[in-house]
């Protein structure tokens, strides 16, 4: 499948007309009708104007389509990735006899969390070494 198909595909699971598009991408309603039949190629401002109006620009570009989460999975995921972070840190810590202070385990938490909300993984020996129960070397 074409990017042009891709494009036209987005446009319609989104329900919004040729003209839509055109006009929040900035471009003629005949540019957008010879894109979907790829007589020509979107640039990059035309996909981030498009992705306003929640356009799939990885999938149109790539094929590759876009997980879409709820509001409700998204906040379970980021609620379950900090759980494992929390209780995997305490546990470093109760195993080598460690406290830190509130702020400093918030700090350790938000860098481990910034590390893993893309996979929705943090790997346990980053969180052992951030906590001090293993060596770096």
């Amino acid at each position: 499948m074409s990017i042009g198909e891709r494009l036209k595909e987005e446009r319609e699971r989104l329900g919004h007309s040729q003209e839509v598009f055109a006009r929040e991408a900035g471009v003629h309603r005949n540019t957008q009708a010879k894109y979907e039949k790829g007589e020509g190629v979107p640039d990059a401002n035309y996909l981030a104007a498009i992705e306003s109006l929640a356009a799939d620009i990885e999938y149109i570009v790539t094929g590759e389509k876009n997980k879409w989460y709820s509001s409700e999975e998204v906040l379970q995921r980021e609620s379950d990735l900090i759980y494992f972070i929390v209780e995997e840190m305490e546990n470093s810590l109760a195993q080598l006899n460690k406290k830190l202070s509130p702020s400093k385990k918030a700090e350790v938490v938000s860098t481990l969390y910034r590390s893993g909300k893309d996979s929705g993984k943090v790997n346990i020996n980053i969180i052992k070494l951030v906590t001090g129960l293993t060596d770096s070397k």
